[in-house]
């Protein structure tokens, strides 16, 4: 399902989420290469009120690129980027254009799982599909 998906996507996730924690972005940001995955610190389950000035300005910049047709050249969104915000408290923020690899063992761990669970999923699919079509392949 996720392969279908065919506009511009930016994934905007809180680094220090205890609820959805930052694995799951990088699980969708694997499952999406062309999208792109910023990771906001500090910031946690609900960035858009923890931070609001920093997800204001990425939300505002990111859809004036898609609509410009340049959201690949939007620095913020360039893999490696690091750019930073302050909000109306002083408070500054500091958003990560990341890549979605395992950052540390429970990542690297889970990312195996899931191309082994994705490999499984496929080889599935592929045995339906031959016992389908009377175990030949046309």
């Amino acid at each position: 399902m996720l392969a279908a998906i065919a506009c511009p996507v930016c994934l905007a996730y809180g680094r220090d989420d205890p609820w959805v924690v930052p694995m799951w972005g990088q699980r969708l940001k694997r499952a999406l290469p062309a999208a792109q995955y910023l990771e906001l610190a500090p910031a946690g389950h609900c960035p858009h009120h923890e931070v609001p000035a920093a997800i204001n300005s990425i939300v505002t910049s990111w859809v004036a690129a898609v609509e410009a047709g340049r959201h690949q050249e939007l620095e913020l969104a360039q893999e490696g980027a690091c750019t930073t915000f302050e909000e109306a408290d002083g408070q500054v923020v500091t958003v990560s254009c990341l890549d979605g690899a395992p950052r540390n063992v429970f990542e690297k761990a889970d990312s195996a799982k899931w191309r082994l669970g994705s490999a499984w999923q496929q080889a599935r699919q592929r045995g339906a599909g031959a016992a389908s079509d009377g175990g030949t392949n046309v």
